[in-house]
């Protein structure tokens, strides 16, 4: 089980991915995982806090509108959020995808459709966003360490 460096929360992280802290200007931690089968990219999942005060995405309501929004030629495909649970409390839960460019190494790059696979917990004075970002291939073999992440997490303290 992994601890927020804030001791905030709590969840199980899949074992052999690496946590990266950040704590400007949001609380953020990135799970790195190995490099995905066939991919030259590493899986990732995030637990962000956005308190209410941001800038620019001060509400859970923004944060969906803000990541539905992208630039024509990643061709975006977002669904509608829907009730779901992070632990023991209500969020709302939405999906993703898009095209992004990565190394390769028979080519300078190539176009590859990611999926980023959200959980928006309000909290008071803000909200996390929890997030699965991993490549459409991927996805499938990968979702079930997310749920797992999203089954276990809890918070250690009343959020703030």
């Amino acid at each position: 089980s992994y601890t927020a460096p804030d001791g905030a929360w709590s969840a199980e992280a899949p074992a052999g991915w690496t946590a990266q802290v950040d704590e400007a200007p949001e609380r953020a931690v990135t799970f790195v995982g190995p490099p995905e089968p066939g991919q030259n990219r590493k899986p990732a999942i995030l637990c962000v806090y956005y308190p209410s005060s941001h800038p620019e995405l001060p509400t859970p309501e923004s944060f969906v509108a803000g990541m539905g929004k992208t630039a024509p030629e990643f061709k975006l495909r977002a669904t509608e959020p829907r009730p779901a649970r992070a632990g023991d409390r209500r969020a709302k839960r939405f999906r993703t995808s898009r095209l992004v460019k990565v190394p390769d190494a028979r080519v300078i790059s190539r176009d590859v459709r990611s999926i980023d696979d959200f959980l928006v917990l309000p909290v008071q004075g803000g909200y996390y966003a929890l997030q699965l970002s991993v490549s459409e291939k991927n996805y499938q073999a990968l979702k079930p360490a997310f749920e797992r992440f999203l089954r276990t997490f809890r918070f250690s303290r009343r959020p703030q």
